[in-house]
């Protein structure tokens, strides 16, 4: 299923196309935690999910505050 999300980073819209089905969709959307419902997801795929932040986008952000 395509996921698109906006990076809050940098205000780009990014799809990715993610191994997840509608049902799982929809119980993630009524507040089902998102590791409970995307089990197969890695962590950069669910970050993406909750965030809209792509794959090491994040890191590339708090690198200069470490």
């Amino acid at each position: 299923m395509k996921v698109t999300r906006t990076s809050p980073l940098t205000g780009a819209t990014n799809t990715l196309d993610l191994p997840i089905d509608r049902r799982r969709y929809r119980r993630w959307l009524n507040g089902e935690p998102v590791q409970y419902c995307f089990p197969a997801l890695d962590a950069d795929q669910r970050e993406f999910m909750i965030t809209g932040f792509m794959p090491g986008e994040y890191e590339t952000f708090c690198a200069p505050f470490r």
